[in-house]
């Protein structure tokens, strides 16, 4: 999941750099070139915007897929991930609100320009125009302060989606390797069943062949029945774990990707699954142990 890629600064200084023309005394601009310039500015922080949105489109997704998942919201750590979340939202609406601002300064540039091929500084307009100029000088230079902030901001929130206190798990994956497990201990169970049976028979035949006393028959017979009995506990922890595979999924059937930390849904499950693995585990050390017992002499 994108998390660390972080947004390129907007250098958004605008400069207006329209050729001023001199003639017996009064200034004048071009119409023309006023609005290529405006229009050149404007382009440039369209372009650069789009990597923040796509950074905070992101950032956005990665953030409510894990608050759906959040027991509390008001508890740590998600409180403070929730914090520079705002504060994200905050930069981000600083720069569409700017960025709507200089649209708008076009816009009146573009009705003060309305039949003009020139400013005069003779004319009411030239004051009109040195306002909007200004304006829009201000506001570029506003976005440039507040795009750094952003990308500022948009580090602390990926830092704090990956610092460890969650994680994500891909259910395709997860699911894949649960049937792998499950598959390979039901097949294991198959054997062993078969392999305590094959066991218990021969020592019957041992013990009416009289092979072995009463007494080594009893021992024995005691160990294959303490097999059955590991067999029969890894059976009902291979139903469960199944279950809490189902119910891990069932949890997040709209969810592509599963959160799982402190506080998350999905924890309580998670560590269900892992706890019943341990006892797998455990319980293959307790049948490979017993089978070298009834190996003994």
């Amino acid at each position: 999941m994108y998390f660390g890629v972080n947004p390129k600064t907007m250098k958004l200084i605008v400069f207006l750099t329209s050729i001023l023309l001199l003639q017996s005394c009064v200034m004048y601009y071009n119409t023309n070139d006023l609005r290529s310039n405006l229009d050149g500015n404007l382009d440039q922080i369209d372009e650069n915007f789009k990597g923040i949105e796509s950074d905070y489109a992101k950032k956005t997704e990665a953030y409510l897929s894990l608050k759906e998942q959040i027991v509390d919201v008001s508890a740590e750590p998600f409180a403070s991930i929730m914090d520079k979340k705002s504060a994200l939202d905050h930069s981000y609406k600083e720069l569409k609100d700017k960025g709507a601002a200089l649209t708008r300064y076009k816009a009146d540039f573009e009705t003060l320009a309305k039949g003009k091929e020139q400013f005069r500084s003779n004319e009411d307009e030239w004051e009109k125009w040195s306002e909007i100029k200004k304006n829009f000088k201000n506001t570029g230079e506003n976005i440039s302060s507040i795009a750094d902030e952003y990308s500022k901001r948009s580090n602390k929130l990926a830092e704090a989606l990956s610092d460890g206190s969650f994680k994500m798990i891909d259910p395709d994956k997860f699911n894949a390797t649960i049937d792998g497990n499950l598959t390979r201990l039901s097949e294991y169970a198959l054997k062993m069943n078969k392999h305590i049976n094959t066991r218990k028979e021969e020592l019957k035949k041992r013990h009416e062949s009289n092979e072995i006393n009463d007494s080594v028959n009893q021992v024995k017979s005691d160990i294959i029945k303490e097999m059955e009995n590991k067999l029969f506990s890894l059976r009902s922890i291979l139903k469960r774990i199944y279950m809490t595979k189902s119910s891990l999924n069932l949890s997040n059937a709209k969810n592509n990707k599963i959160w799982v930390g402190t506080n998350t849904k999905s924890n309580d499950l998670l560590q269900k699954v892992e706890e019943l693995i341990r006892k797998v585990e455990n319980i293959d050390k307790e049948l490979i142990s017993l089978t070298n017992k009834l190996n003994e002499p």
